[in-house]
C-alpha cells in the first residue's frame, strides 16, 4: 500500500514538473533539464491560478460528460424498454461521439489555458483568449492569499 502511495506521489511530482513543459518548448529554446527546472519554477508561482482554472475546466467537462451520459443512456434505456435496436444504436453513437468530442474540446481548452497562464506568468500579458486585467486580478488575489 505504501508503495502505491509513493508511486502516486512520484507521478504527481512528475506531472507538476512538466505542467509548463510544452509551452516552454514552443516559446523558449531550452534543453530538457532547463525546461523542467523552468516549468517547476513557473508552476510554483502560478499553482493557485492553475489549480482553480483546471478545476473549473474539469468541472464543466464533468457536467458535459454527465449530460451526454444521461441523453445517450436515455436512448439506450428506451431502446431496451421498447425493444428497439435503432434507439440503442443512436444511444451508443451519442455516447461515443459525445465523449470523444468533449475529450477533444477539454484538451484544447486546457492547452489554451495552460499557454495563456504561461504567457501571463512570463510576460504579464494573458494573450488573446483571456482578459489580461482579469488574469492580473486573479494573480493578485491568489498572491494575497499565500
Amino acid at each position: 500500500m505504501a508503495g502505491k502511495i509513493a508511486n502516486g506521489f512520484e507521478l504527481s511530482k512528475w506531472s507538476i514538473a512538466v505542467f509548463f513543459a510544452v509551452p516552454l518548448m514552443v516559446a523558449e529554446d531550452l534543453n530538457v533539464k532547463d525546461t523542467l527546472e523552468r516549468s517547476w519554477h513557473l508552476f510554483k508561482e502560478t499553482w493557485g491560478e492553475g489549480f482553480v482554472g483546471s478545476a473549473a475546466i474539469g468541472g464543466i467537462s464533468c457536467l458535459a460528460y454527465l449530460a451526454v451520459l444521461i441523453v445517450g443512456g436515455g436512448f439506450i434505456a428506451g431502446g431496451i424498454y421498447l425493444p428497439s435496436i435503432p434507439l440503442i444504436v443512436v444511444g451508443v453513437v451519442i455516447l461515443l461521439f459525445g465523449f470523444v468530442l468533449i475529450g477533444l474540446l477539454n484538451g484544447a481548452v486546457n492547452g489554451v489555458f495552460q499557454a495563456s497562464l504561461y504567457n501571463f506568468a512570463t510576460t504579464g500579458n494573458a494573450g488573446p483568449f483571456i482578459d489580461t486585467e482579469l488574469a492580473r486580478r486573479a494573480f493578485q488575489a491568489a498572491s494575497a492569499g499565500r
